[in-house]
């Protein structure tokens, strides 16, 4: 197999390509001049990545055998699981120097052969088909040893044969022999070839899967590239095989070509060292190490990454920050399924570099590299394929990045006399010291103003006097016919304002005050705005609807065209899931409370944490880490934590009653709301049915299957692993009502 040059780990593509050439599976035209196409993209949208597992391994797998999507699904999700183990070595280990076939034998023996151990242990245990080890034997075509399996267990399978005419004898017999292997194609059509097949009792999805599997692995004994296939396969499914690491086989290739740069390396451990952000530079800095990069790149390839990303330093050193964006982009190119953690670093220096040149196009390349190499998490959900930077990048991140210029690129390590000029810092909280000296302006109702004072934030005067809380002034300006349809900067709106009073869940406790929302309810909303969100902190009106503790609220927002199926909150819930804990928070107090200081540190945690500091806690997520860590350990916060959740605490006890909160999941459901939504939290893949069983809600819990609960559905532990589904939910939590009627419907569900 030919590679493109320049980089060692093969792209994701290349890797579907690989696994499509050994199951010989055939996607339709476009599938495959679109992998075709992006064979060497390095930085895929990973929907597009998905989307072309779907279609050119999981789709042609059903089609070519007629089996279940479920066995189909099986060998997709381990290609999957295969691919994600792949990416963390990708994001972590740098691989300079190392060919991609060098890097393909080291994955192989530290990865992709263990994983196909295990995926052939899952798939004959669904299938039923011939000892595993047999398909390894020395000597022995897996294929062969399939087909006389199939004879010895398919009863028919000898009278199907001897109804074959020549050719097809003849094909099939060159499979036994080794002379030919399985194509696709023809196994998709083997029953077709017999004579009364339609009467003959075989398992055709069972042959046919077997076959391609067998076809599968003949095709990887004969790649060059595995001569000890078939003994390293032996011995792991006999346990004999201990797990290479791959770091250090990587390490150990790569001190075999140090050689070939022994000249340069003394330069490059210089300029390593001297254009560290956080060395002091002397006077003749500047000068000195311009000299040493000039020489280096007499030395070092023209398209090295590391060289080009520390000429960008230098040139941040100097204050230019154009010249440093355009080298960024160099480096970024470049080091991409190369460059291991250094993929990061230059990621994370790009990103508030080019935040402070407005240069949108690279941001969204670089937010896309970070999302698909787990650095950082996607900060807005999308189900398409798009390269809208509005579907990638949230204003607020920009202006995040930006902020943080001058920590990325401290003053210490700039040259001596050179300065760099940031933007405006959008850092930190909005502080508004004098909300009285803002007059409305009557004759210009839907007039836009700036606030703030640590910053400048453009809103309109509807809605800052809606925070405000000024009732003349909001009654006022929409008998002047100020729009509500309207929105800040960051997308505020003046309905969502207007549910934030209403919100018993907020700490400092918020008036209560129902005039504004009952002003604003006289008036016609589009959809879009009740089903609008805001940026950051993603408040949408539905679930301030329910925070309120009201059930005429959430019917009177659901009546104004709010969906019940919209997320909300920094973790992406829907309301319906937001109202069942809460029902657990006014149940069940102390369990809930006490559930909510041990949330695992997730990176969906971390992100939550970045959205409400303001940029105060850095940009990355390991930056919010350390925050987290550094505010846990300091007493005063402590006491602050804990006074918080006391007042929380009470003020959901006194202002939520369990009567109404069933009452708002009633009208949910009733609405429509997903019972079987994944989330995030409270456990990742819990749904609001799994919820409900877990409190003992049976009302809920029977209304819920009424609307396609599905009590079946699993979600999988963080840490055992081990999956549950609502059976097992409620023996775990002694949900007794909930067994009851899950014990009548045992029946009807596979479980």
């Amino acid at each position: 197999m030919q590679y493109e040059e320049g980089f060692p780990y093969p792209t994701f593509f290349e890797l579907i390509l690989i696994f499509n050439k050994f199951l010989d599976l055939k996607p339709d035209t476009q599938t495959k001049k679109l992998l075709d196409d992006k064979r060497y993209e390095r930085n895929p949208d990973l929907q597009l990545v998905d989307g072309l597992i779907s279609r050119a391994i999981t789709e042609p797998l059903v089609q070519c055998t007629g089996s279940s999507p479920y066995i189909a699904k099986t060998i997709t999700q381990a290609f999957k699981d295969t691919l994600s183990q792949y990416t963390k070595l990708v994001a972590r280990v740098p691989a300079d120097g190392v060919t991609k076939e060098q890097l393909l034998s080291i994955l192989w023996n530290s990865l992709f052969k263990f994983n196909l151990v295990s995926l052939l242990r899952q798939f004959n245990n669904q299938v039923n088909g011939p000892n595993l080890v047999t398909w390894f034997m020395k000597g022995d075509r897996a294929t062969s040893v399939t087909l006389d399996w199939i004879e010895k267990n398919e009863y028919e399978w000898k009278s199907y044969i001897s109804g074959l005419d020549k050719e097809a004898k003849d094909r099939i017999a060159s499979w036994k022999k080794g002379t030919n292997l399985p194509s696709s194609l023809y196994v998709s059509g083997l029953e077709k070839l017999g004579q009364g097949e339609d009467r003959l009792q075989i398992d055709w999805s069972r042959v046919k899967l077997l076959l391609l599997v067998s076809r599968a692995i003949d095709a990887m004994k004969r790649d060059a590239d595995q001569n000890n296939f078939a003994d390293d396969i032996r011995l792991l499914l006999w346990g004999a095989c201990e797990k290479p690491d791959f770091q250090r086989d990587v390490l150990s290739v790569q001190n075999h070509v140090k050689s070939d740069l022994a000249e340069a390396l003394p330069l490059i451990a210089q300029l390593q060292h001297r254009l560290m952000r956080t060395v002091k530079k002397t006077n003749e800095d500047q000068a000195q190490l311009r000299k040493l990069i000039d020489l280096a790149k007499e030395k070092l390839p023209s398209n090295n990454y590391w060289l080009n990303w520390h000429e960008a330093r230098w040139f941040m050193y100097s204050g230019d920050l154009g010249a440093a964006n355009d080298l960024y982009k160099k480096a970024f190119k470049e080091c991409l399924f190369n460059a291991g953690e250094n993929q990061e670093y230059i990621i994370n220096e790009a990103l508030v570099v080019a935040a402070n040149r407005s240069d949108l196009v690279f941001l969204k390349k670089l937010k896309r590299a970070s999302i698909t190499f787990g650095y950082d998490i996607p900060s807005i959900p999308k189900s398409d394929v798009s390269n809208q930077v509005a579907d990638l990048i949230e204003e607020w991140e920009i202006h995040v990045w930006e902020a943080n210029l001058t920590t990325v690129f401290p003053e210490i390590g700039l040259f001596p006399g050179c300065t760099i000029e940031a933007r405006e810092l959008r850092k930190g909280p909005l502080i508004v010291t004098s909300p009285g000296s803002v007059k409305p302006n009557y004759r210009y109702p839907n007039r836009k103003i700036w606030i703030g004072e640590t910053w400048k934030k453009r809103v309109p005067q509807l809605i800052w006097f809606l925070q405000c809380e000024n009732y003349e002034v909001v009654e006022k300006l929409l008998k002047q016919e100020a729009r509500v349809d309207v929105k800040s900067d960051s997308d505020d709106s003046p309905i969502q304002i207007a549910l934030e009073a209403l919100n018993v869940t907020d700490v400092p406790y918020k008036s209560l005050d129902d005039r504004f929302f009952n002003m604003l309810c006289q008036h016609d909303h589009k959809e879009e705005t009740m089903n609008n969100r805001s940026q950051k902190l993603r408040l949408l009106p539905i679930i301030l609807a329910v925070e309120s503790g009201k059930p005429e609220v959430v019917q009177k927002v659901l009546e104004m065209g709010a969906s019940s199926n919209g997320r909300g909150h920094t973790d992406e819930q829907t309301a319906l899931n937001v109202c069942l804990k809460y029902i657990g928070a006014v149940k069940d107090p102390d369990s809930f409370w006490k559930n909510q200081k041990e949330i695992p540190i997730t990176p969906e945690v971390l992100d939550s944490i970045r959205r409400y500091c303001a940029g105060i806690s850095g940009f990355t997520l390991e930056q919010q880490r350390l925050f987290k860590e550094h505010r846990d350990k300091d007493l005063l916060t402590k006491v602050i934590k804990e006074k918080i959740i006391r007042l929380m605490r009470e003020r959901i006890c006194e202002k939520m009653t369990l009567e109404n909160m069933r009452e708002i999941a009633k009208i949910l459901i009733q609405s429509g709301a997903d019972v079987n939504a994944e989330h995030r939290s409270p456990l990742p893949g819990y749904t609001p049915l799994m919820m409900a069983a877990e409190l003992d809600e049976r009302v809920l819990f029977d209304l819920m299957l009424m609307n396609d609960g599905d009590p079946g559905k699993k979600y999988s532990d963080p840490v055992s692993g081990k999956k549950y589904n609502c059976w097992e939910i409620a023996s775990v939590f002694g949900s007794k009502d909930i067994q009851v009627t899950l014990y009548h419907i045992g029946q009807f569900f596979r479980h």
